[in-house]
């Protein structure tokens, strides 16, 4: 069977078809509100490092305190 990608890479035979793997929200959510006409190779460049920046790895440090029982 073929995977998504490669049924999908068929479609950029379309002059007005452009194939993105591996995308984010932050990267949707750009392609819906700042682009409205066709993208550029710049666009797409600058939308792809963007979308790299905006992913980040965060952890929670819990700070475990010492508790006072005396009287």
């Amino acid at each position: 069977g073929a995977s998504v990608c490669t049924a999908m890479l068929r479609l950029t035979n379309l002059h007005n078809v452009r194939l993105f793997s591996g995308m984010n929200l932050n990267m949707v959510l750009e392609l819906l509100t700042r682009f409205s006409d066709e993208l550029t190779v710049e666009d797409i460049d600058q939308l792809v490092e963007e979308s790299r920046r905006g992913i980040q790895s965060v952890t929670l440090q819990i700070k475990e305190e010492e508790e006072d029982f005396s009287l």
